[in-house]
């Protein structure tokens, strides 16, 4: 059996990790979640659009003098409004079906890119920090040496 492979990671390391892991399920959840908001939200408009027709065409089937005119003009706006109605359920049950179908890998890769982009600022941030105290130590040396001669 081969030796297993041993990683060794400090508090702040671990932290990061945990932090990392998080976001990933925050930030895929926040998408997936807003995904289905959007098609339920699509599905809301449709739905009040075919009622904002049935209601103008009815206004209109109003005005008609004969009322066989109007029964019948009403009874064409509730079966056109039923079309409509169906027609956008229908779209709705394809958009619902898999809003995710195709974009799901593209998410995840938006989701550990701004992961690593997280650990890059943090790396970067580090480096700036151990920079600043080297130069401080050089800086402070150098007075030291400078006092004494």
């Amino acid at each position: 059996m081969g030796a297993s492979m041993h990683i060794k990671l400090n508090e702040l390391q671990w932290i990061g990790v945990g932090v990392s892991a998080i976001w990933f399920h925050v930030f895929a959840g926040y998408y997936l979640h807003g995904g289905t908001r959007d098609v339920d939200k699509w599905l809301g408009d449709a739905r009040q659009s075919c009622d904002g027709v049935l209601q103008l065409n009815n206004d209109f089937a109003i005005a008609l003098e004969r009322k066989e005119d109007r029964s019948v003009k009403v009874s064409e706006n509730r079966a056109e409004w039923i079309k409509c109605r169906e027609s956008a359920r229908k779209k709705y049950d394809l958009l619902a079906a898999d809003p995710y179908e195709g974009s799901l890998p593209l998410l995840f890769a938006l989701d550990l890119g701004t992961i690593g982009f997280g650990w890059l600022i943090a790396w970067f941030v580090i480096v700036i920090a151990r920079w600043i105290k080297g130069v401080r130590e050089r800086l402070g040396n150098k007075s030291l040496l400078q006092g004494r001669g």
